[in-house]
């Protein structure tokens, strides 16, 4: 990608990337934005309208959670962790192994795939995916106004 600024010059950025597609999604993306601040006089999106947005109860939510935990390969930790989230070990050891579960499981992944996930976090909002925590601001942005 080359990038010719009038303060910074000729620069060229290069690498492995995420390969085709997400590379140059990322990059259009992140082109858009500094278009958008330059033409905003701003250097960010700013945006504190999800202060004025209504909290919904979470007992009135659902949702999926991320949760990315470093763990020793051994066994009990998986049971040692569900304890400390106040989840039943033995339930869980049980359901893990439903054949409904297993199959549950293999659609969402198979969904994700057909769908071009491949990494996490991926999000999707109105059918558009955003891939990386860096994207948040984007989809914080697409939220508020809507789509870009």
């Amino acid at each position: 990608v080359f990038v010719e600024g009038p303060k910074i010059g000729q620069l060229m950025f290069y690498g492995r990337g995420a390969g085709g597609d997400p590379t140059a999604t990322a990059v259009v993306g992140d082109l858009m934005e500094a278009a958008r601040n330059r033409l905003a006089g701003t250097r960010g999106i700013g945006c504190t309208c999800v202060l004025e947005r209504r909290i919904r109860p979470m007992d009135d939510t659902h949702g999926q959670y991320y949760l990315n935990l470093h763990v020793e390969d051994a066994p009990g930790v998986l049971a040692e962790i569900a304890d400390e989230l106040g989840i039943d070990k033995a339930a869980l050891a049980a359901g893990v192994q439903e054949p409904a579960v297993k199959d549950k499981l293999k659609a969402l992944v198979d969904e994700a795939i057909a769908r071009g996930v491949f990494g996490a976090p991926t999000i999707f909002v109105d059918g558009e995916m955003f891939w990386g925590n860096d994207r948040l601001p984007q989809i914080e942005r697409w939220l508020a106004y809507g789509p870009f």
